[in-house]
C-alpha cells in the first residue's frame, strides 16, 4: 500500500510521522511542535479577528438603527451622533454616510460635513439609484458654501461706503 504524501521525504513533515508510527524526538519535532503551536496561534489571531470584525459591523448596524430611531423622534443631535458613531465603526457603510449628510445639511446647516458624506456616499455607491438626487444635494451644499464665503466685492464696497460717509460729515 502507497501513502500519499502532501511534501515530499526528507521534509519536516516527513519527520512527523516517520514509517513506524513513533513520534519524532530530537530537534525535528521540537521544530514540527513549534511550528504546530505557531499555526495554531495564527489560527487563533485569524479568528479573533474575523470576530471583532463582526462585533465593529454589528456594533455599526446598532449606531446606524439607533441613529435611525432619533431621526425618527426629531432628535436630530442625536441621530448625528450615532450616525457618526456608526461611520467610524463602519467607513464603507453608503447608507450611514448618506444619512449623516442629509441630517448635517438639512437639520443643522453643516454643509461642508453634508458634502464630505455625499461625497463619500458616491465613492461607496456610485450606481445608486439615488445617485442624481445625492449629485444635486452635493450642487447645492456647493452653492450654500460659496454664498457664505466673503467676496472681495463685498470689502471694497464696505470702503467705499466708509468713504462716502467720512467725506460726508
Amino acid at each position: 500500500i502507497k501513502h500519499v504524501r502532501s511534501e515530499p521525504e526528507g521534509t519536516l513533515a516527513a519527520a512527523r510521522a516517520p514509517s513506524n508510527g513513533v513520534p519524532a524526538r530530537g530537534a525535528a519535532g521540537t521544530v514540527l511542535a513549534a511550528q504546530d503551536k505557531t499555526l495554531d496561534v495564527l489560527g487563533m489571531m485569524e479568528s479573533f479577528r474575523r470576530t471583532r470584525d463582526e462585533m465593529k459591523t454589528n456594533q455599526a448596524k446598532v449606531h446606524y438603527n439607533m441613529g435611525n430611531i432619533y431621526f425618527g423622534q426629531g432628535e436630530y443631535k442625536k441621530a448625528v451622533q450615532e450616525y457618526q458613531r456608526a461611520v467610524d465603526l463602519a467607513p464603507s457603510d453608503a447608507n450611514a454616510h448618506f444619512n449623516l449628510g442629509f441630517v448635517c445639511g438639512e437639520y443643522f446647516g453643516d454643509m461642508e460635513r453634508a458634502l464630505r458624506h455625499y461625497r463619500r456616499y458616491l465613492s461607496l455607491r456610485p450606481d445608486a439609484d439615488d445617485a442624481p438626487l445625492v449629485e444635486e444635494k452635493i450642487v447645492e451644499a456647493q452653492l450654500q458654501l460659496r454664498a457664505r464665503m466673503p467676496s472681495g466685492l463685498e470689502d471694497e464696497v464696505r470702503r467705499e461706503m466708509n468713504a462716502v460717509r467720512g467725506a460726508v460729515r
